[in-house]
C-alpha cells in the first residue's frame, strides 16, 4: 500500500527531530517517485497513533514499555 510506504518514510524522517507538515511534505515529494498531496499527508498524520502533533511540529513517539 502506498500509505504504508509513506508512514515508514515519515517515521524514519521524524527520527532525527520534530518537523512541521511542510517539511514532511517536501521530504516525501522529493524522495518518492509519485509523492503525495497535502490532503493525503494530513490523513496519514492524523490516523497514525505513533505520530503525535506538538504545538507546531510533528514528532514520533516510541511505544512505552510497561
Amino acid at each position: 500500500m502506498k500509505t504504508t510506504r509513506i508512514r515508514e518514510k515519515i517515521k524514519k524522517f521524524l527520527g532525527d527531530r520534530p518537523r512541521n507538515t511542510a517539511e514532511i511534505l517536501e521530504y516525501i515529494n522529493s524522495t518518492m517517485r509519485h509523492g503525495t498531496t497535502s490532503q493525503q499527508l494530513g490523513n496519514v498524520l492524523s490516523k497514525d497513533k505513533d505520530i503525535v502533533k506538538a504545538v507546531s511540529y510533528t514528532h514520533l513517539t516510541l511505544p512505552t514499555k510497561a
